[in-house]
């Protein structure tokens, strides 16, 4: 059974401030995606700003029994109107909201101790978790933040849980540290990965280092992509690179390897997160590939967060944008115009300033005026809320 509300909080050092009873146990979670059982709800959110929003949202699911706060919070007006409104059955109260995910996932991970499998890389890594989560014959939920891939699942663990999947891109600096402590003798899968958010990590060495922390505590076995390239594991007795990790994770486990086929959505654009260059690359040459006959327009958002490495890798993503598209809409490359004009001279190529809503919504006519119901579209960015352009 779970750990009781007075249990978490002898725990993690957080205090039950409102509680119907404090021997109930409870489920905890970040994400409100498949949720079937009662829970207090976490808001380890990427905006802060959002804070209130989100527990107000979850409050109006029957499910949920209540929030953890951050003590900053409890004399905020926006609180104050929450409980009267509400009158939620179960508040608790920590110095750090993010810290008590982390002190609870770790909780769950040794109290019910399943298969931690931890799933680290920029590329291809919501395949990996959604071929291994069908091998393994357990939910797939797709998450949309670092703070719900890296936490949730265990904070949704209970006794029938054999194994638990945690991704991380390691985007949010000096948590891999957290992640490898949830549970000793963990298995761990790395992709392939490519630069990213170099603002925070400002050397190769540093971003190296975040990666290999992941390994701190002692993994029972580790499995690489032949091309994961970018970062130097040290040597290790139980690491096997191979090109194919999962189908040896999968065969580790004593399971019959099983080849899923992600079904494709049916939608007349493709987005692509800007999370790295392989999965760019592979993604362009999969969209050609797939609309050979189709008149094809791209969108492609400069990527920013690379420190010195910011030219050259937007440089080498856009060469890639050749002929075979008919139209290609950039967004903050003024300066690589004259360059990739000289280089493409069949497509029809227009840069955009992102600033306003008015640039979006010229960004909008152009794309309108140059679509037809024959046209596919390839959007390349950080949000695929620039998908509604079209």
């Amino acid at each position: 059974m779970y750990k009781t509300l007075k249990e978490i909080c002898d725990l993690t050092g957080m205090k039950l401030f409102i509680t119907e009873d404090e021997n109930k146990g409870y489920k905890f979670a970040i994400s409100d995606k498949n949720i079937d059982f009662e829970y207090i709800f976490i808001p380890a959110l990427k905006n802060e700003k959002n804070f209130f929003k989100e527990i107000e949202k979850h409050l109006q699911n029957k499910l949920c029994k209540g929030f953890i706060i951050n003590e900053k919070f409890l004399y905020d007006k926006e609180y104050i109107k929450i409980l009267d409104k509400y009158s939620p059955k179960n508040v608790l109260c920590t110095k750090n909201v993010y810290l008590s995910a982390f002190k609870i996932a770790k909780i769950n991970a040794n109290h019910f101790n399943p298969e931690i499998i931890i799933l680290a890389g920029t590329d291809e890594i919501e395949e990996i978790k959604y071929k291994l989560s069908k091998n393994l014959n357990i939910d797939y939920i797709k998450y949309d933040t670092f703070w719900q891939m890296s936490i949730d699942p265990l904070l949704r663990l209970d006794e029938n849980d054999k194994y638990a999947i945690i991704q991380t891109n390691i985007n949010v600096p000096r948590c891999s540290k957290y992640i490898a402590d949830y549970k000793e003798g963990s298995i761990i899968l790395y992709s392939k990965i490519s630069i990213r958010n170099m603002q925070n990590y400002e050397t190769i060495e540093n971003y190296n280092e975040e990666w290999c922390n992941l390994l701190s505590n002692g993994p029972r076995a580790v499995f690489s992509d032949e091309n994961c390239d970018l970062i130097r594991l040290p040597y290790l007795n139980n690491l096997q690179i191979t090109p194919e990790p999962l189908k040896c994770l999968i065969e580790y486990l004593n399971k019959k390897y099983i080849e899923i086929v992600i079904p494709p959505e049916n939608k007349d654009y493709v987005f692509l997160d800007s999370n790295s260059l392989y999965s760019i690359k592979k993604g362009i040459k999969d969209f050609l590939n797939r609309y050979k006959e189709n008149k094809k327009i791209v969108f492609f958002q400069k990527i920013r967060n690379l420190g010195k490495y910011i030219k050259n890798y937007n440089l080498e993503l856009l060469l890639l944008l050749d002929e075979s598209f008919d139209f290609i809409v950039l967004s903050d490359f003024e300066d690589y115009l004259p360059y990739i004009k000289d280089k493409n001279k069949k497509s029809i190529i227009v840069n955009f300033k992102i600033a306003k809503d008015d640039t979006i919504n010229s960004i909008k006519k152009v794309i309108e005026y140059k679509k037809d119901n024959d046209t596919k579209c390839l959007f390349i960015g950080k949000n695929e809320i620039l998908c509604s352009l079209i």
